[in-house]
């Protein structure tokens, strides 16, 4: 996932801010797809190298612009601690009548730090000219995307049945990510990783 950025000034890149999955996570998850995947044929699947969560999506940025993101994230070190992150639950949006989006769910601690690292990613990057979210953060691993709606009922069924595992990681770090889009999905590379100590 890890690669060299070359700017170029005039170039667009597609960014986002997210907190990359363990290994040994993807793997658990990589499991739970393939039951689904044999379900339906009606949901893209994610590919699950690139499951992630995602904090903040830039969208199509200026080169010129990702030092200065680089910059305003610097500091989360001194900020954040590692913290702990269960993978619980699953769900869609909107909702099961009009399904778009089939996700795993996150848990957190009682002190909520996925909240207030994402507040405080808001807030650094105000000032550049990303507008804050206004919709409440649902933090979320997104599974796979509907690509024409048919009767998902076998589908919920198992999820009701078989939920995911539930499953602790930690978050040690905040990655900012490139997003290439190409004919066979997305390739995301690392711009660049913050450890939170």
């Amino acid at each position: 996932m890890k690669g060299e950025l070359e700017l170029v000034p005039e170039q667009l890149i597609r960014c986002f801010i997210a907190v990359n999955l363990p290994d040994k996570i993807r793997v658990e998850i990589k499991s739970y797809l393939s039951e689904l995947m044999r379900l339906t044929s009606a949901v893209k699947w994610v590919r699950v190298e690139n499951i992630h969560l995602t904090l903040k999506f830039l969208g199509e940025i200026e080169a010129d612009k990702v030092k200065l993101i680089e910059d305003k994230l610097a500091d989360i070190g001194n900020v954040f601690s590692p913290f702990e992150l269960s993978i619980a639950g699953s769900g869609c949006f909107p909702g099961r009548k009009n399904p778009r989006v089939f996700w795993l769910g996150l848990e957190q601690g009682i002190e909520n730090p996925l909240f207030s690292l994402h507040q405080w990613i808001e807030k650094q990057l105000s000032p550049l000219g990303f507008a804050i979210e206004k919709r409440r953060f649902s933090p979320h691993l997104t599974l796979g995307r509907v690509k024409n709606q048919e009767d998902f009922s076998d589908l919920y069924t198992f999820l009701d049945q078989q939920p995911f595992r539930k499953t602790i990681f930690r978050a040690d770090k905040l990655s900012f990510m490139q997003s290439v889009l190409k004919p066979t999905g997305a390739v995301y590379s690392v711009i660049h990783e913050y450890f939170f100590r």
